[in-house]
């Protein structure tokens, strides 16, 4: 829905035109008739609002020209008072008709009845002056009967329209603009919200645009971004050039910073953006709205467009008039303009495209409406639930027919749909952020009842349980994942056990994980337990990946074989379409393995092969980039590695992976590191202040979820980078000291618990601290005694 602003220009006829920027409009308070001029850059600039006329326009440009020639202000005043001079004609004789009947009373009367044809008081004959009466009355009953049959308001208009007309309108703005052109006051005007499609307003279209053209001044229309072809065709209509050509010019794109003013906005706008407010998080319950919307995951004024849609088809009738109807556009153009032309709109989530947010200050103009005259849509939210289930798929809805229902217990019919709806959007969308600030507001008991928050698991059904033990472990949800499959394995025993032994690895417990796995599958090859083939792949795959995740050298035969065994069982499926994400994690698990053994090219060729898969979750793709940029760094590609680790952080942050994010984020800060130590000191800083952050953002990950998988990395990268800034910047020595501490306790607690040659460690040893000329450690206890700061 985002889409680039344009900035076109045709010199032959010195007119250009731009979209996107619409936004930066002045308000009409600012604002004198509608007009500004910058005198510096001899340039006016006309602000058109739904309700201008062509007489405000009038008088605001005549005090411009009063200002440059009283003598020419006073010939277009003239010019335009000419429809009330005219009437002055018929008033004129009308006096004169009633001075006759009054100064004459008897003329008529002497006149029939033969008396002296005596001279009057202006010289002339009693019949004379009855011929000049009866010529008199002819006229004014003839071209002015109006005044006696009570039709002046008709006529005063008829009198303004034959000299208002379009092309009289025209030639006087010709000359008033060419006029201030030659006094060089104006070489250029701006025309900010022309809407060339509004009838009520096609003076612009017909008459002050033209004359702009005729004058020679550079003429810019300021159009919304969907406006373009319209004011294309309009520009060859109106100059008779159908070969006209236009120059493109590329913009810097300016986000905005505040939303167009209401003055430029129809009523039927701003109805429509009281609309988008119920639609929206800032509908939501008070007890909702938590306090430091700037996390992730807090949808602060998220709006669901869907919803509107539905809104809008529902009760249109009801919601606009039948004038705003006829004015009405599609709900995705007018959102459209809303993000591009209005900054009414804004991405709502870091790294997410398509959820969007409304102004704070739209907000607040329109969220009284949604509580006094929307209340009727409430209604239709709280209980047309099973109808919006079927037609709505955003998170934002998801939460919006969740609130409708949190008075209600978690065993009332309508409230349960909406939960199940929930899990379902969230699954679909993979928006695992939104689910960890959210579930316990929509799990929640209400008050004063016995029940626990945690018997949700038992009533929402084994197929939404299973679903919501996925979203709580990519989540990192950890504790949440373990009571949702608590409750799942009593009726699907293995998929319980898996995600349990799958949460333990998640946690840094590879081995741990690894024994959990091979019970069952001692179990399933004792045959005490049956699997299906699907369930037989996955345990394969999960071992083999506990396994080459935590590099446990002892296990790696055993996991090499899980892996052949799974990829056998997918090949025999050769004439039906196979599992995609199997296929995916098996050639991702088979390119860790080749990464293991030294052979990064051949770990390159599997991730591209599963990169080709259709079908791929975002989850699965994310790691497939984070997982290339390894096999590219071990390699030497530096450049590239840091683009495919960017790409797949960027996806895992998108959707709130907390679950694999740190993981992404130490290997891209690995990246930078090497990438900074293979440049010149000079060229360092860029690449080390990103592997500080990337560093950091992970620890901050990890302090949350509790997870403590490939933490010594993460704290030994966030070191190196300050340790190595704070070479060159000595305000930075304590921060990498303090970091410097973190990490020797991390070390002297595996050396404690005797991991001191976990893969771990030995990565930390010889490629992260390896990367420090002054560290000369080759052992665990050696590198705790290193001083780097003696």
């Amino acid at each position: 829905m985002k889409e680039a602003g344009f900035y076109i220009e045709n010199t032959a006829h010195r007119i250009s035109v731009e979209g996107g920027r619409i936004w930066e409009a002045a308000p009409k308070e600012k604002l004198t008739g509608g007009l500004s001029i910058e005198e510096e850059k001899a340039e006016m600039n006309i602000f058109l609002f739904p309700q201008s006329t062509v007489s405000e326009l009038s008088d605001e440009l005549y005090k411009q020209l009063k200002e440059q020639s009283y003598f020419h202000y006073l010939y277009f005043v003239l010019a335009k008072k000419l429809p009330s001079l005219i009437l002055l004609v018929p008033i004129t004789l009308t006096v004169l008709f009633i001075g006759f009947i009054t100064i004459y009373g008897d003329l008529i009367k002497n006149w029939i009845f033969l008396l002296d044809d005596a001279d009057t008081l202006v010289g002339l004959t009693q019949r004379e002056s009855i011929v000049i009466y009866t010529v008199l009355a002819v006229l004014i009953l003839y071209f002015f009967p109006v005044f006696l049959t009570g039709e002046q308001d008709g006529f005063i208009q008829a009198i303004n329209e034959l000299f208002s007309n379009k092309k009289l309108l025209q030639k006087r703005f010709t000359r008033l603009f060419q006029f201030l052109n030659k006094k060089g006051h104006i070489k250029k005007i701006v025309i900010w919200n022309p809407n060339l499609l509004a009838s009520e307003q096609n003076w612009v279209q017909m008459s002050l645009i033209p004359a702009i053209l005729n004058s020679g001044i550079h003429l810019e229309l300021q159009v919304k971004t969907d406006e373009r072809s319209t004011a294309e065709h309009y520009i060859r209509f109106i100059t008779d050039d159908h070969q006209l050509k236009w120059n493109e010019y590329e913009l810097t794109y300016t986000p905005p910073t505040h939303p167009i003013p209401y003055d430029y906005l129809e009523n039927w706008e701003k109805k429509l953006l009281a609309i988008y407010v119920f639609a929206s998080t800032a509908n939501l319950p008070q007890s909702w709205k938590t306090k430091g919307a700037e996390q992730e995951g807090i949808l602060e004024n998220a709006l669901s467009l869907p919803l509107v849609k539905i809104l809008i088809h529902r009760f249109k009738d009801r919601l606009f008039s039948e004038e705003d109807r006829k004015h009405l556009i599609s709900m995705d153009a007018f959102a459209s303009r809303a993000l591009n032309d209005f900054g009414i709109l804004f991405p709502c989530l870091q790294y997410t495209s398509n959820i969007w947010g409304i102004e704070q200050t739209v907000v607040d103009k329109e969220f009284a409406k949604t509580q006094e005259e929307l209340r009727f849509m409430t209604s239709f939210l709280q209980t047309e639930i099973h109808e919006l289930t079927q037609l709505l798929d955003d998170p934002v809805s998801a939460l919006l027919l969740n609130a409708q229902q949190v008075k209600n217990s978690i065993y009332n019919q309508q409230r349960l749909e909406t939960i199940r709806f929930f899990i379902d959007v969230i699954h679909q969308s993979e928006q695992y952020k939104i689910l960890k600030q959210y579930w316990k507001l929509i799990g929640q008991q209400i008050a004063n009842t016995q029940q626990s928050d945690t018997d949700i698991f038992r009533i929402i059904g084994i197929k939404n349980l299973d679903k919501a033990a996925t979203l709580f472990e990519r989540a990192a949800m950890y504790q949440e994942a373990q009571q949702a499959l608590e409750y799942l394995e009593t009726v699907y025993p293995y998929r319980a056990k898996m995600g349990k032994a799958r949460i333990t690895e998640r946690q840094g417990n590879f081995r741990t994980s690894v024994e959990a796995m091979l019970v069952i599958q001692t179990q399933w090859s004792d045959k005490a337990i049956n699997l299906t083939k699907f369930s037989v792949i996955d345990l394969h795959l999960n071992l083999a990946w506990a396994i080459v995740s935590g590099r446990l050298e002892d296990f790696r035969l055993q996991g090499k074989q899980a892996l052949e065994n799974a990829q056998d069982l997918l090949y025999t499926d050769f004439d039906q379409i196979r599992n995609s994400e199997q296929i995916i994690r098996s050639y991702n698990i088979l390119a860790n393995y080749k990464e293991w053994e030294g052979q990064p090219e051949g770990a390159i060729q599997s991730y591209n092969k599963a990169l080709q898969i259709p079908g791929v979750e975002q989850s699965s793709l994310s790691n497939l980039l984070v997982n290339k940029g390894i096999a590219l760094r071990q390699i030497k590609d530096l450049q590239d590695a840091t683009v495919f680790g960017e790409q797949g952080v960027t996806i895992k942050t998108a959707i709130g992976d907390a679950d694999q994010l740190p993981i992404a984020l130490h290997n891209l800060a690995q990246t930078y590191l090497e990438l900074a130590f293979s440049l010149s000191d000079t060229s360092q800083k860029a690449s080390l202040e990103k592997a500080k952050q990337h560093a950091q953002t992970g620890l901050d990950i990890q302090a949350e979820t509790g997870s403590v998988k490939k933490r010594g990395q993460l704290l030994t990268e966030l070191f190196v980078a300050n340790y190595q800034l704070s070479i060159h910047n000595s305000s930075l020595q304590n921060e990498a000291k303090a970091n410097w501490v973190a990490l020797q306790t991390w070390l002297e607690q595996e050396l404690d618990a005797k991991r001191d040659q976990s893969y771990d460690c030995r990565v930390i040893l010889t490629e992260l601290l390896g990367l420090l000329t002054n560290f000369g450690a080759d052992n665990l206890a050696g590198a705790i005694k290193w001083q780097p700061f003696s």
